[in-house]
């Protein structure tokens, strides 16, 4: 994934991404982060074992980047990493 990824030219906020498959937060997961990648975590996701919520892969997730020496990002640098312009109203049309 690594080399595929540097020879990519997709733009300059591409990097890797990792979607673990087995276990959360996964080894592709923490290879992501150390290669400057992003990570994102879901049910949709995970193959490991055990049932665990959306809420349990992600605190899996940000202890590991925390562990890592990093930060997760909010949903603002979120938005802009993916180029997603600012939402205008809440899902649930309430306001911002």
């Amino acid at each position: 994934m690594a080399s595929t990824g540097a020879r990519c030219s997709f733009g300059t906020t591409t990097r890797p991404l990792a979607s673990p498959r087995t276990t959360s937060p996964g080894r592709m997961a923490e290879l992501a982060i150390r290669r400057g990648g992003h990570v994102r975590v879901g049910l949709e996701d995970y193959a490991g074992p055990g049932e665990p919520s959306n809420l349990d892969l992600l605190r899996a997730a940000v202890a590991l980047i925390s562990g890592l020496g990093h930060a997760p990002a909010s949903t603002a640098q979120a938005r802009q990493i993916l180029g997603v312009p600012p939402a205008t109203r809440s899902p649930l049309g309430l306001g911002n």
